[in-house]
């Protein structure tokens, strides 16, 4: 399982590059990612006009990124 993650400012690319990074360090030729980033404080707030709550406009994302690194044997998993 790799992960990587980084302040609200930290462009998705360069986290997706680190994973990749790391899977190709373990010899993987595939990966799974999965986004995993959250909301930094309440991501929905009351619209006073209509007195529903909409999703803050301004709202940041904390972003984390978790990947399976997938590497292929040669070996069919059915055995023949």
């Amino acid at each position: 399982m790799l992960e990587a993650g980084g302040p609200p400012d930290t462009p998705k690319g360069q986290l997706l590059g680190s994973i990749l990074e790391k899977a190709r360090e373990l010899g993987a030729e595939a990966v799974i990612v999965e986004d995993k980033s959250r909301p930094i404080g309440n991501p929905l707030v009351m619209n006073p006009t209509g007195g529903m709550y909409t999703v803050n406009p301004g709202m940041q994302m904390l972003p984390r990124y978790r990947a399976t690194a997938i590497r292929f044997t040669g070996k069919s998993a059915s055995g023949g």
